[in-house]
Parts: structure tokens; C-alpha cells; sequence
């Protein structure tokens, strides 16, 4: 939505929707239906902090994270911590498989700190087996800071990743991101996360950058932290713009149980046991049958200032994005990944596909590509990523690890590249 238009909706003179004669039912209450019934409460929210409000609508979390206070500063902390979450689990698929791809179809390098990027992946995923494999491997890299940060991990009493103490070289950007996701200090990361962790000269003359697989949990738990320190629940500056309806939908998702307007609605049935996309999207069928009819109604008893309100901020909209999001990331949770799919194609605004907005939170992006990577359209995966570019750094690394994924797709055990 336009700037100027968001700005004339915080004139709104309070004139909301008819409740005379309306019949009740399972999504009334909730915030878009709040905000149609008395547009003044969305004035009198957003005159403080416009511009934050402005950034949060059109999902920019980080924008939206500096400019807004309280409640609502807290919610962006929470869905900054759950963007980079998605990230993570992303992460978790491409990584080791590129670099078990990259052992078996061109080998790997001797004397390159690679083993070390894919050690520490492995142990920040809890899979010691593999990192003990990697770390073997990485004993016989060149670089002596590489080797000092070896020696430190396979000396680690826990068996898993903690502080070296040393000062130099990869320990350096390893010990801050360790220290900084049980402090929230996300700001105190710098360039670590988004400068390349290592790098080295190849045997052919070039450059190669080994980015830190370490930054999206660190990122993760950091805003985790910071939204934990910030606000409380149930307001609803937490609510307009989120996929939970009401605050005991928030609630119950927080609590890891089915929100009762998807309860009341008879979205909560089990899925089949296979990974069936028509029983996905039949489920979306179902929600957009119920908005549709509420939306209808909802406009109908609306006075000018609540149709606005309805119309030009897409409230409606914006709730099903974002719940459908939240739908494909339970679908990979769960292992199922062509529902996940589904969900996140019928989530996204196919009229500004490529940037984040109203529509098009930056979430739906990262469990596309999620989806896309774990069905086998690896391609995808990496297009799926390219609207973060801009505004999300951190995601250069992921974007050029799945870059590489696609090009060793691509080679035959021969060598030959099937790409162009």
C-alpha cells in the first residue's frame, strides 16, 4: 500500500461497522474486525510510530523493529526471531547436502578450510558423528587459524561447539555468535554473519568464500531473547498483521496448541498420513470460502472509514498470507514438504511475487525455498530466496551455497556441467 494512503487512514474519524442485526460467528472478534468496527482504535495505535507501522505492514521486519516501541517492538522481535528460525532449518537442508555433493562429485581441495565450515554446521545441528568426519578432514587445512579453531573443537570437553578463546581468524566471529544468542546483543555481531567466515585461493588461481552456517540460529535466539526482554502478549499491537486472529488464537499457538478459530471454522483436522497436496489445498479452499463470506458481510456493515480500512490495508489479505505461511512452516516441521509447498504458492501475491510485502512477508519466501529444496526443485529454491537479497545479508551465504548446490546438481560424475 502507498504511503500517502496509510497516512490518510490515521484520520480516521472513528465512523465503523453496524452491529445491529448482524449474526455472529466464528470470526468475529478478531482484529481485522476490530479494526473495521472502530477504525479510530487503528488511528490512535499507529499515530505513534507511524513509519514503524508503515515498515511492519509491508514486512519489513527490521525497519519496522527500530521505529516501534513496546508491544509492538516486541512482536517484530519475535517475528524477526522466527524469519531467522526459517532460515535455519533451511539452512540445516542445504548445507549438508551441498557439501556431501561437493566430496562426491569434484572432491574437495586439499588443504581448504571447507571441512571446517561443514564441521561446525554439523555440530551446530547436533550431529556429532558428522562433524567428528568433517573435522578429521579439516586437520589438514593450510590456514594455521583454521587449524587452531580444529584443534580447539576436537579438544571441546562437550563435544560440541563452545567458546576457543582464541583471537584471531574464524574462532573470532565463532566465540562472538556464541556469546551473542544468550544475550539478544544482536547488534554487537558487526560483520560476522555476513563477511565470509574464511577465505582462500583455490588451485586454479581464484578465490573462494566459506560463508558462517553458525548465523541464523545466533540470529534465531538472539531476537528470541530481545522479544522476551520487550513486551508482553494478548495486545493488539501484537495481533493487526499476524496470522493469529485473535489473542487466544496467539495464545494457544504460543502454547503449541490449535487456535480455536480454526477450531471453530474446522480447520484443525489431522492431515493424512502421506504428504497429499489436494488434501492442502482443499484446507485453503475451506479458509478462503469462510473470509470470503466474512469479508463480504464485514464490508457490507462497514462504514467508509472501516471499508477503507478493510480494502486499502488488505486486513483480510494479510491475515491469510500470514497464516498460510505459518501452515507451510508446520508442514516442514512435519516432514512434509509438498503440502508445505502448496501452502506457501497459495500464499504468495502473485502480483509482486518478487519483493517482500503486505503480502509477501519475508517468511513466505524462506519456506518456499524450503519447500522447493526438499521436493527436488533446487532452482527454485535458490529464485525463491532472491527477494531477501536486498534487505537480509545474511542471506547472501545461504543464496551462494545453494547456488553451488544447483551448479554440482548439475555435473555428471565426469565433470561435465549440465548448465549453461
Amino acid at each position: 500500500m502507498h504511503f500517502l494512503a496509510f497516512a490518510a487512514l490515521l484520520g480516521c474519524s472513528g465512523e465503523g461497522m453496524e452491529t445491529a442485526d448482524r449474526a455472529t460467528g466464528p470470526l468475529d472478534g478478531g482484529w481485522p474486525a476490530e479494526l473495521a468496527a472502530d477504525p479510530a482504535a487503528f488511528g490512535t495505535l499507529v499515530s505513534s510510530g507511524r513509519d514503524g507501522w508503515i515498515a511492519l505492514h509491508r514486512g519489513e521486519l527490521h525497519a519496522a523493529h527500530a521505529e516501534l516501541e513496546g508491544a509492538a517492538r516486541a512482536r517484530t522481535a519475535r517475528e524477526l526471531s522466527l524469519a531467522y528460525a526459517d532460515l535455519d532449518r533451511l539452512a540445516d537442508t542445504a548445507w549438508p547436502r551441498t557439501f556431501a555433493l561437493w566430496q562426491e562429485r569434484s572432491g574437495l581441495e586439499a588443504g581448504s578450510a571447507l571441512p571446517l565450515v561443514a564441521a561446525l554446521e554439523a555440530l551446530d545441528r547436533g550431529d556429532g558423528q558428522a562433524a567428528r568426519g568433517w573435522l578429521e578432514q579439516a586437520g589438514e587445512a593450510q590456514d594455521p587459524e583454521v587449524q587452531a579453531l580444529v584443534a580447539a573443537l576436537k579438544a571441546s570437553e562437550a563435544g560440541g561447539l563452545e567458546p576457543s578463546g582464541l583471537e584471531a581468524g574464524p574462532s573470532t566471529c565463532v566465540d562472538l555468535q556464541l556469546r551473542v544468542r544468550g544475550s539478544g546483543a544482536v547488534e554487537t555481531l558487526g560483520d560476522c554473519g555476513t563477511a565470509p567466515l574464511v577465505v582462500e585461493s583455490t588451485a586454479a588461481g581464484g578465490e573462494r568464500r566459506l560463508y558462517d552456517p553458525l548465523v541464523f540460529r545466533t540470529l534465531s535466539e538472539a531476537w528470541a531473547v530481545r522479544a522476551g526482554e520487550e513486551a508482553p502478549q494478548g495486545e493488539l499491537a501484537t495481533l493487526i498483521f499476524s496470522e493469529h486472529w485473535t489473542a487466544a488464537d496467539q495464545a494457544a499457538a504460543l502454547a503449541g496448541e490449535v487456535p480455536p478459530t480454526l477450531v471453530a471454522l474446522g480447520l484443525d483436522r489431522p492431515p493424512p498420513s502421506a504428504d497429499e497436496v489436494e488434501w492442502a489445498r482443499e484446507r485453503v479452499r475451506d479458509l478462503d470460502r469462510a473470509l470470503d463470506e466474512w469479508e463480504a458481510s464485514a464490508h457490507d456493515a462497514a462504514g467508509e472509514d472501516g471499508k477503507a480500512l478493510l480494502e486499502d490495508l488488505d486486513l483480510v489479505g494479510v491475515f491469510r498470507s500470514r497464516l498460510l505461511t505459518s501452515w507451510a512452516r508446520e508442514a516442514l516441521a512435519a516432514d512434509r514438504p509438498h503440502q508445505a509447498l502448496a501452502y506457501a504458492q497459495l500464499a504468495l501475491d502473485a502480483s509482486s511475487s518478487r519483493s517482500v510485502g503486505p503480502l509477501n512477508a519475508p517468511s513466505l519466501f524462506v519456506v518456499l525455498a524450503d519447500a522447493n529444496l526438499r521436493t527436488g526443485r533446487t532452482r527454485e529454491a535458490l529464485d525463491s530466496l532472491q527477494p531477501l537479497e536486498p534487505s537480509w545479508p545474511t542471506v547472501h551465504g545461504l543464496d551462494e551455497t545453494i547456488g553451488d548446490l544447483v551448479i554440482l546438481e548439475g555435473l555428471t560424475r565426469l565433470g561435465d556441467s549440465k548448465e549453461n
